[in-house]
């Protein structure tokens, strides 16, 4: 039988695994969250860019809006929200 760790042990494996994986884990938070808000948001700064017409800001929001809509396609990006099974 394995002995119990040391709550040394335990704190320094939480606190290099956090240091090591939170900025990771933010950047790729920061993109999810930013392509989802994308989806919905840049059709409409494309209908007010085309309002104004600046049209170098039309080919970046539409860029951008196909890549959005690109990830959101890609099923291991989906599959990454879905939710765990019910242990109950």
């Amino acid at each position: 039988m394995k002995s119990f760790a040391e709550p040394a042990q335990i704190a320094w494996a939480l606190i290099w695994r956090s240091t090591l994986l939170a900025p990771i884990f933010l950047i790729f938070y920061v993109i999810a969250i930013a392509s989802w808000i994308g989806r919905f948001y840049l059709p409409v700064l494309i209908i007010i860019s085309v309002w104004v017409h600046d049209w170098p800001f039309i080919g970046i929001y539409g860029v951008s809006w196909v890549l959005s809509l690109a990830l959101w396609r890609w099923r291991r990006f989906r599959l990454l929200w879905e939710a765990p099974p019910s242990l109950l």
